[in-house]
């Protein structure tokens, strides 16, 4: 099935075999319309861009979806989906702007002038282009990153980077706050350790004094 050349508010299309779009601008702010669900293949921008925008998912994908040539996918409602890319599924984005994806399959982010806002994975990415906004790495999630650009990433799973940019890192992982770690406590006089390390009969953990840059009490 092929559609091209359309400029129309009304789109909804459950697709099991091969969907190509090309020159479509879609749009249905209010409802659920403009939807694609794909069970096998979804090229969105097949020649030339495509514009599809809903107030809910805009596409559905359980097969192979390729957005390429400029093509925008976009979502206005609250807590909606312009990509949902389901388990066992594979997205590739060579040259478009999504505003968010929720990735449960394996999404490829290819070129560099791809611009996603949101990024949620809780399985694979690949990332060797694209400029993303906002990534959530959720907890046993891998993200591989070659190339490409991320403003905020929150990693809870697994970064495995080796290019690319990311300009706020927020690992899931203790950052000590400040640059010097100043241990005041030693180990030879009564408030000490050396009881707790050294004693067989009078075991004595004390709390470590850990100072910070200052003196006094530490944050911690």
């Amino acid at each position: 099935m092929k559609h091209t050349k359309a400029d129309t508010s009304i789109f909804n299309v459950i697709s099991k075999k091969i969907l190509h779009l090309s020159n479509l601008n879609l749009k249905n702010l209010s409802g659920k319309c403009v939807t694609v669900n794909t069970s096998a293949e979804l090229i969105a921008g097949d020649g030339e861009k495509c514009s599809l925008e809903s107030g809910g998912i805009t596409v559905v994908n359980s097969g192979f979806t390729q957005l390429s040539y400029g093509t925008t996918l976009k979502t206005t409602g609250k807590d909606t989906t312009a990509l949902k890319n389901n388990t066992a599924s594979t997205a590739e984005l060579y040259n478009c702007n999504v505003n968010k994806i929720e990735n449960s399959g394996v999404l490829i982010l290819r070129q560099s002038n791809s611009v996603v806002e949101n990024v949620i994975n809780i399985n694979t990415v690949s990332a060797a282009g694209c400029s993303v906004t906002y990534a959530a790495n959720r907890e046993g999630a891998v993200w591989s990153m070659s190339g490409g650009y991320i403003e905020t990433f929150s990693n809870h799973g697994r970064l495995a980077r080796k290019g690319g940019t990311i300009k706020d890192l927020r690992d899931n992982y203790f950052i000590y706050p400040t640059k010097v770690m100043n241990i005041t406590q030693n180990y030879n006089g009564w408030f000490s350790h050396y009881y707790h390390s050294h004693s067989r009969d009078n075991i004595i953990d004390y709390s470590l004094d850990e100072a910070c840059e200052d003196f006094g009490r530490s944050y911690f």
